[in-house]
């Protein structure tokens, strides 16, 4: 596939256009946890939207779990936008898209200790791959993660490939031989700044990768921040706490490229509250936050650290600004925001403040016996008044559906669903780890299954 393809135009032939995909709400007057003002806005009046989910089983001391993180991402976007299939709710994400069109992931990698992990950014490439475009799978080699050179990526862990394997996702550097910096300029607060032509010229979507982390100068660095590694000179912006630079240069950003930012999304499998954004992780979060409004992701994520003991949140008066005329980048009003927690999916335990997860409401129950090696159980209740569409399914660790137990109406009340470790064709299956998927309109979550042979 040629990827140099006609709509890889240069920056000064894009048209200015203003996305609402990175979610620009209504705001009120009352004062935050760290007495920022809040912003005015135009725009959709709704809340945005911030998906918080934590899985104790995320990470094993250092390590981490990838097939947890593959839950935890799973579950997160169902939540996000309100579909009950993965390849559903990445899909909605993305209007206009085809098979032709290029995602760009924009990672975090300048401090290879706490990056922007690898099993994060891979569990958001699989997901993509799942979405159904022009009647097949998306290719996962329209799928590009990136950042400012091949030797951070490879530092944190990722694997270089420029290569044309429709099944493998693309990495590597804006210092890649053919890519570089775009000769057309962003103007950021009196400032020329370059951008990278990956996100100018090689991506049609944006997806923001950030981490959890505090930051010397800006207070901290989650969504907005990232965007320094899409330039070719951060430096030039750390003045006055990067305040209005951070704002300036999203918003430049949002309104000059034709490639909008669908989704930001914070890794905060592990997190650094003091003396960063380099050091080594200092406590371990195990959660993903996700929202389509990178001002409201941020705002939660300085709540997190400031939980944490971080004494920098004081210094991101960024976040106020950039909430506020003239770059209207989203919300800093807790008031505007609708935050989903989701504690545990991996384990089916799942927590939110929908109304029908009240108690009474959906739950998944663990497999019994577990591990097994020929039969295993797994209870689950309906709740609400009435019949609900409900679908139960397993998938195994890299997200592909194994076998559909059940699918039809059920009305309230207790249930059990068996699995006897077999596919679709009634074929036995290799020993492992898979997840027995519970979904409805308005409920989804998961829970472990290994099978020993």
């Amino acid at each position: 596939m040629d990827k140099s393809k006609s709509h890889r135009r240069r920056l000064s032939r894009r048209n200015f256009i203003k996305r609402a995909t990175w979610g620009t709400a209504g705001f009120a007057l009352a004062s935050s946890l760290t007495d920022f003002p809040l912003g005015t806005s135009w725009g959709d009046s709704q809340p945005s939207r911030v998906v918080i989910v934590t899985d104790e089983a995320a990470s094993a001391g250092s390590t981490i779990v990838a097939d947890v993180v593959h839950v935890m991402m799973d579950r997160a976007i169902m939540e996000l936008t309100d579909e009950i299939s993965v390849g559903a709710a990445w899909l909605s994400l993305f209007p206009g898209i085809t098979s032709a069109s290029q995602i760009g992931i924009k990672v975090n990698c300048i401090n290879r200790y706490c990056s922007s992990h690898p099993e994060v950014a891979y569990a958001i490439a699989e997901g993509l791959a799942r979405m159904q475009v022009g009647g097949s799978d998306f290719p996962r080699n329209n799928i590009i993660i990136w950042d400012r050179t091949n030797n951070e990526l490879s530092n944190a862990g990722y694997s270089r490939y420029t290569g044309s394997d429709p099944d493998t996702v693309r990495c590597f550097g804006t210092d890649q031989s053919g890519y570089g910096y775009d000769p057309a300029s962003l103007q950021v607060n009196g400032r020329t700044c370059y951008p990278s032509s990956i996100m100018s010229q090689h991506c049609d979507y944006l997806i923001n990768l950030s981490v959890l982390k505090n930051h010397s100068t800006s207070g901290v660095t989650f969504s907005l921040k990232n965007h320094y590694g899409s330039i070719h000179n951060p430096g030039a912006l750390h003045g006055s706490y990067c305040d209005p630079y951070l704002p300036a240069l999203n918003q430049q950003i949002r309104d000059q490229l034709g490639n909008p930012q669908v989704v930001s999304i914070c890794d905060g499998i592990f997190g650094i509250y003091s003396g960063g954004p380099s050091g080594y992780p200092q406590f371990a979060y195990n959660g993903i936050l996700l929202s389509q409004d990178p001002v409201a992701l941020d705002y939660q994520g300085m709540l997190i650290l400031a939980n944490h003991g971080c004494q920098t949140t004081g210094m991101a008066t960024h976040i106020a600004t950039a909430a506020g005329v003239p770059y209207n980048l989203g919300t800093n009003d807790p008031g505007q925001m609708d935050v989903r927690h989701i504690v545990n999916p991996s384990t089916g335990v799942s927590e939110d403040n929908r109304p029908s997860l009240q108690p009474g409401g959906y739950r998944l129950g663990h497999a019994y016996p577990n591990p097994f090696n020929a039969r295993t159980v797994v209870p689950y209740h309906i709740g609400g008044q009435r019949p609900v569409p409900v679908r139960v399914e397993v998938f195994n660790v890299r997200g592909q559906r194994v076998s559909t137990l059940f699918q039809g109406m059920r009305g309230p009340g207790d249930y059990l669903v068996a699995w006897e470790g077999q596919d679709e064709r009634g074929g036995l299956v290799a020993s492992g780890l898979y997840f027995c998927r519970l979904q409805t309109p308005n409920y989804a979550a998961n829970a472990k299954m290994i099978l020993t042979r």
